[in-house]
């Protein structure tokens, strides 16, 4: 492909905007939620999911201890 045509084919953003909009738009009407309501259940899924790995890990460390 030439790079005339390969220039065309790219965005200068990160990301293609007309997607991430529809993303949103999407998002937005299946939950009924806010962006801010959204960040913020997912900023406490995302330090939940590793805090309850190691709340988990710790309990069966002391269960394996206790067998010993």
């Amino acid at each position: 492909m030439t790079s005339a045509l390969r220039i065309l084919l790219h965005h200068t953003e990160s990301a293609d905007p007309t997607l991430v909009r529809w993303i949103r738009e999407t998002i937005d009407a299946i939950t009924g939620l806010g962006p801010q309501t959204i960040v913020l259940v997912l900023g406490v899924v995302i330090i939940a999911f590793p805090l309850t790995i190691a709340w988990m890990a710790s309990r069966r460390r002391k269960a394996t201890r206790a067998k010993f």
